[in-house]
């Protein structure tokens, strides 16, 4: 079985070179680190992680904390696990249910030496918390974010995000525009909702109260909300939604009400899921590019355990998809 010491010298190179470029070091020249690869793919070389590991005192392991096991985040896991894999880690991915208890029994693994960082998607414990639990561990934030904590983070503008999808439905000649949001405190629904008003304010619009509905991220909740919003005595004739699985609600509620998309109400989502295209008829949505969101993370992580302490701020671009929901 071959050795590091093998490799190095098949690759002309010292140990210590070898063992830079298993950790992803930026400190490696190009052309040796493709020399080094070339020698572990020659000679098969396979690295003894166990007690690499156990002298280094890491696990190789990402702590990923989601919120639920939605349909979202399968795009943004994707990316989170192909990244960690191609750096040798392994992502142990759990949902949190939003409870702060669970968070902090999950983060207890860091102290544990069972993870190395956490990925977190969810930012329920309290600023002050993270950030002081960053102040010993990699701490990455994607999609939803705390400002001002000093963390790292990377998501998309979802201000301009929703001022364009607002926007597009004042251009296509909408004037009673309506939203379907949530009761959270996630910063992307504070974004979307302030995106929301100010699209209609710098456009002439009236903000009409009845018009903004909050519910949750699932299709009974956009089900519900469409049905109150379209039972209006003045309903609106488009209607932005929070995610996709809202709007396929909304949608379903337009057709229970004997109401056609788009030739009585449009309907926009956000995120653009697979369930996206498969709707009849198929949804407009703003695009987040999720896989990307996820292999960010992980690069995050790596240049933060790699010894980067000042927080980074990653704003990934979006792209309004119009299919046949809108007119």
């Amino acid at each position: 079985m071959p050795t590091i010491i093998d490799v190095a010298q098949e690759a002309g190179v010292s140990t210590a070179t070898v063992s830079r470029v298993l950790n992803n070091s930026r400190s490696v020249s190009e052309e040796t680190c493709r020399r080094v690869k070339a020698a572990i793919a020659k000679l098969d070389y396979t690295p003894n992680m166990g007690s690499r590991n156990l002298r280094r005192k890491e696990s190789r392991v990402i702590l990923v904390m989601l919120p639920d096991i939605g349909t979202f985040y399968g795009g943004i896991l994707a990316g989170i696990d192909i990244r960690a894999r191609q750096a040798g880690y392994n992502p142990l991915i759990t949902a949190t249910n939003r409870n702060p208890v669970h968070e902090r029994e999950l983060t207890r693994m860091l102290d544990q030496r069972l993870a190395d960082g956490v990925i977190c998607m969810t930012p329920t414990l309290p600023s002050r918390e993270m950030a002081a639990l960053n102040e010993r561990f990699p701490v990455i934030q994607c999609c939803e974010y705390y400002e001002n904590a000093g963390l790292s983070h990377v998501s998309i503008d979802n201000y301009t995000a929703t001022y364009q999808a607002a926007s597009y439905f004042v251009r296509t000649g909408h004037t009673r525009i309506g939203m379907i949001s949530s009761t959270n405190a996630y910063i992307s629904t504070r974004l979307r909702e302030k995106a929301y008003r100010q699209a209609l304010e710098d456009n002439g619009l009236p903000f009409r109260p009845e018009y903004l509905r909050q519910g949750t991220y699932s299709f009974e909740s956009g089900y519900e909300h469409a049905q109150v919003l379209l039972h209006l005595d003045e309903p609106p004739t488009a209607i932005l939604c929070i995610c996709d699985s809202v709007a396929a609600g909304c949608i379903s509620a337009a057709i229970r009400a004997s109401m056609r998309v788009p030739e009585d109400v449009s309907v926009m989502g956000f995120d653009n899921i697979n369930i996206a295209k498969m709707l009849q008829p198929s949804l407009s949505t703003v695009a987040q590019p999720l896989r990307r969101l996820g292999a960010t993370a992980v690069e995050l992580f790596l240049e933060r355990i790699s010894g980067r302490r000042e927080p980074v701020e990653i704003f990934l671009p979006h792209e309004l998809v119009i299919r046949n929901s809108t007119r």
